[in-house]
């Protein structure tokens, strides 16, 4: 192999190439061309813009004040328009607060309700089916533990004798 077709694979060792053998990609290189090109033109169009103005004063102050007039102008529709953007969200603002006052705090009212009757009905089932349930299952194994006892104990009994 030569050294041109090595050259962009980077060295034997995995560097990378070095930035002199690095290709440009076709598409970067016209997007730069463009750039160049429009700086260009706008510093041509800068230069006889202040050619043109330098070269008479009555027009440059005619132009002057019809760029401001223009100015003022823009600035005044653009204060109009953010002031009817800033109508529109405290009406917005207005009906966020009317949804929840009359929609979400009635919701939070019924699950507050619905939360005391789950805790009502978990302390009836607890009153009235775990305890005694419970107190049930205790007795049994009491009544199982002391059987147990008594057979081991007669069963001891009569071991015992002969």
């Amino acid at each position: 192999m030569n050294a041109d077709a090595t050259a962009g694979s980077g060295s034997a060792d995995g560097a990378p190439p070095a930035a002199d053998t690095l290709q440009t990609q076709p598409g970067s290189r016209k997007a730069i061309a463009v750039a160049v090109g429009l700086l260009f033109v706008l510093l041509v169009l800068t230069g006889l813009l202040v050619w043109f103005l330098a070269a008479d004063a009555a027009r440059t102050a005619l132009i002057r004040d019809i760029v401001l007039v223009l100015v003022v102008s823009l600035s005044l529709l653009i204060n109009i328009a953010l002031g009817g953007v800033l109508i529109l969200l405290i009406f917005r603002l207005q009906d966020l607060t009317k949804m929840l006052r009359d929609e979400i705090q009635p919701t939070l009212a019924n699950m507050s309700e619905t939360v005391r009757t789950i805790t009502g009905t978990a302390k009836m089932v607890s009153d009235q089916v775990a305890k005694p349930t419970i107190k049930a299952a205790s007795f049994i194994a009491g009544v199982q533990g002391a059987a147990r006892a008594a057979r081991r104990r007669f069963n001891g009994v009569r071991s015992s004798r002969p």
